[in-house]
This record gives C-alpha cells, structure tokens and sequence, in this order.
C-alpha cells in the first residue's frame, strides 16, 4: 500500500486534481472568451444596425475574434482554475490530509505541472497559426463589408476624399435605401480630364454578376473641364448616368497582412526579407516573441 502512495503517478489522484483544474479550466475560458468578445459588444451591433450586415456575417466576425482572443483567455483562465482549485483544497484540509496519508506535494502538483506544459504547447501552436488565421480572415471579411457598405461611411453635408477614387458630397442621406439627395462628384481619376458631376439623386447599387458597386445618378450634369490650354469646358446633361465604381474581385487581394495576422512560417519568411528594413524588421521580431511569451 505504501509503494502506492509513493509512485509518481496515480490515475485516482490525477482524477481527483483534474476534476478540480481541468473543469474550472474549461469554464474559466468560456468565461473569459465571452468578457472580451462582450467589450466589442457594441462594435458588433454596429455592423448590424449601421451598417446593415446580415447576422451570419456578424457571427463569422464574432468568431474570428474568438479565435484572436485564445492566447490571452487559456493561460488566464489556466491560472485561475490552478488558484482557485487548490485554494478550495487547501481551505478544506484536503491537501493536508493527502500528505498526512503519505502523498507528497510533488505528487499533488505533478499532474498540474503535466496539465501545465499541454495548456502551453496548445496557447503557443494557437498564437502561431490558429490565431494569425483569425486575424487575417476578420481583416478581409472587414475589408468586403466595407466596400459593400459603402453607404455607412458617408455622411450628409460632408465632402468625402476617397470615395474610390472620387470626392463626394451629398446633401441628404438613405442609408436603408442607399439614396442620395442633390449629389456633387468630382472625378480625377484621368488627371487630363478631370470631371465635375452635379446629380439631384444618385443610387447606390451591387452588382451581383462580379460583386462590385455601381452609383446611379439621375438628372444632373457632367461638366468637363480639360487641362489642356484652348479647350472649352463642356457640359453634357443627362438623365441617368452610372459610375463603377470597383470591381468586386480586387476586394481581397486590397488588404495587405498586418503583422497579427502572419502565421510562424509567414512570420519568419518577412523577418528575414526585412533585415534591410530595421523598423519593420523591429516589429516583426516582437510580434514573433511577444506570442512566444504569451504561451509561456
């Protein structure tokens, strides 16, 4: 009975402490996982009510936040199972009695140390790979409902730069509708002849065949104003007139990867092709130890 005591590993023991750690482990990051996703509550429900985006998109959001969420949750919740559970033990004689039974504390804490390096190995293969792939699908899923909502960046009164490629002004506003009251474009997008576009509505449309967007404009005037010298400028009225405005397939390819969003391979391959770079070379050898010693 006694070598029993005094062997290194017990399935009864190692059964009574997993019941303590790994079930407020499990619970702890559940926990976890939901406080942080609540604090972008509000960022989430934008989407949806601004925004108008569909509650599937939204979830494929909220779990790719999840995902980047993981290496921070894990070793948390990790810790405080840990504290909790042998606090509880302790308070209640448990681990006393243990010992007074002939079981070290190097037996007690030895399936926790076990616990301990898979909950690491698990935190560092997340934040090298798991992770970055959350972070890259939330940067391109944001980048899509962007363009495809172009309607939630503007706003009424306001002369917007960038509107791809244009500046617009819109005296009025229908986000629901995607509808513009007395609009003014000008187009420089070919600098030799630049155009000035006044419209009394306008029309956002997307296109399904390609997935791009198109403005409708109707009643209004082009006013061209060439650059050359001895050239007239020239007004063309017409009663509705379109502008495409992007292709849709380019949406994807837009959005460079962010040092998160780089897996271990990805991560190590831009370190070495930025050594002539020394503050992006900086950056992506912290962001390399920074998920290191997250696991850790």
């Amino acid at each position: 009975m006694a070598s029993d005591n005094y062997r290194f590993f017990s399935f009864y023991l190692t059964k009574y402490i997993s019941r303590e750690v790994v079930l407020g482990f499990i619970g702890g990051t559940t926990i976890f996982l939901l406080i942080m996703l609540t604090f972008q509550v509000i960022r989430l429900s934008d989407f949806v009510v601004v925004h108008q985006v569909g509650l599937m998109d939204v979830a494929r959001l909220a779990s790719s936040l999840l995902l980047s969420f993981l290496p921070i949750a894990v070793p948390v919740a990790f810790l405080f199972s840990v504290l909790m559970g042998v606090s509880r033990a302790n308070s209640e004689g448990e681990i006393l009695a243990l010992q007074v039974t002939g079981i070290s504390l190097f037996q007690l804490f030895a399936p926790i140390a076990i616990f301990s390096v898979m909950v690491s190995l698990f935190s560092l293969y997340s934040s090298l790979y798991t992770v970055p792939q959350g972070n890259r699908r939330f940067e391109v899923l944001i980048t899509k409902l962007a363009h495809e909502r172009v309607m939630a960046t503007l706003k009424p009164g306001v002369f917007m730069e960038g509107f791809f490629g244009l500046v617009l002004f819109a005296e009025e506003i229908t986000p629901v509708r995607n509808e513009l009251k007395r609009v003014f474009i000008y187009d420089e997008r070919e600098p030799d002849s630049p155009l000035a576009i006044t419209a009394k509505a306008g029309l956002l449309r997307e296109m399904d065949k390609d997935g791009g967007v198109m403005l409708r404009l109707a009643d209004g005037a082009i006013h061209l104003d060439p650059k050359q010298l001895g050239d007239f400028q020239q007004k063309v009225n017409f009663k509705l007139y379109d502008i495409n405005l992007h292709e849709g397939e380019a949406v994807d390819r837009w959005r460079a990867y962010s040092p998160p969003s780089y897996n271990y391979d990805q991560l190590q391959q831009r370190i070495k092709e930025s050594v002539n770079d020394p503050p992006t070379h900086r950056q992506l050898i912290v962001e390399l130890q920074r998920r290191i010693s997250m696991a850790f």
